[in-house]
């Protein structure tokens, strides 16, 4: 073999590895750009997932936001008709005296008074009637004189008790008399009753006048 063929032999090695290198190169481009155009496929599909999550995010807050708000409306609604219900009972569900408003007040008025009591109430009023009788009791039980309960025609009173004096002598003890009630949580106080309103008013008598639960609207 001549120096010329180991000349040309080495030659197409070199160039073969050349070639080789090239293709290596090539390769390593096209392999590359596709791994970094799959990364920027990847990325702009999180960026897109991350964008979707932050609206969906945002609609769910702002779902959130209206479903409060639509909750409190009922929860105010709800409260009203319980006030409404509660206004309806205490008007529909009889007044009465608790037992430990009785004690205290039996307790209370077991003063000595020189003015006999009564009691008026609105004629064709069983509810009034009735807590008038049991206010009535508990000044018996106090050791009042009470004179029979009158029932009349009245006005609307301010109070659950009015009441009215019959002599000036008596404003000190209807002052007591208010006060007393007015500490057991009976509303109670004087009141100018209309002239005439109240028929057979006696002389020298305190007269606790009760109002009708389910007031006229004058």
């Amino acid at each position: 073999m001549t120096t010329e063929w180991w000349l040309g032999f080495f030659r197409i090695i070199l160039y073969s590895g050349l070639l080789a290198v090239a293709i290596a190169t090539i390769g390593t481009n096209i392999l590359s750009s596709k791994v970094d155009k799959k990364k920027d496929e990847k990325i702009d599909e999180l960026l897109s997932g991350n964008q979707k999550l932050q609206t969906s995010n945002e609609k769910l807050l702002q779902n959130i936001g209206q479903y409060q708000k639509d909750l409190n409306e009922k929860n105010e609604k709800i409260q009203e008709l319980e006030k409404s219900q509660e206004s309806l009972k205490k008007l529909t569900v009889p007044r009465t005296i608790a037992q430990e408003q009785k004690d205290k007040l039996i307790s209370l008025l077991s003063f000595k008074s020189e003015f006999p009591i009564a009691v008026a109430c609105r004629m064709q009023d069983q509810e009034s009637l009735n807590y008038a009788e049991e206010l009535a009791e508990i000044f018996r039980k106090a050791n009042w004189q009470v004179k029979p309960t009158n029932r009349t025609f009245l006005d609307n009173i301010q109070n659950e008790v009015a009441i009215e004096v019959t002599d000036d002598k008596q404003i000190e003890t209807v002052n007591k008399i208010a006060a007393i009630f007015n500490m057991v949580g009976i509303l109670c106080g004087p009141e100018k009753i209309r002239e005439n309103s109240l028929s057979g008013i006696q002389a020298n008598t305190i007269y606790l006048i009760i109002g009708s639960k389910l007031k006229d609207k004058n």
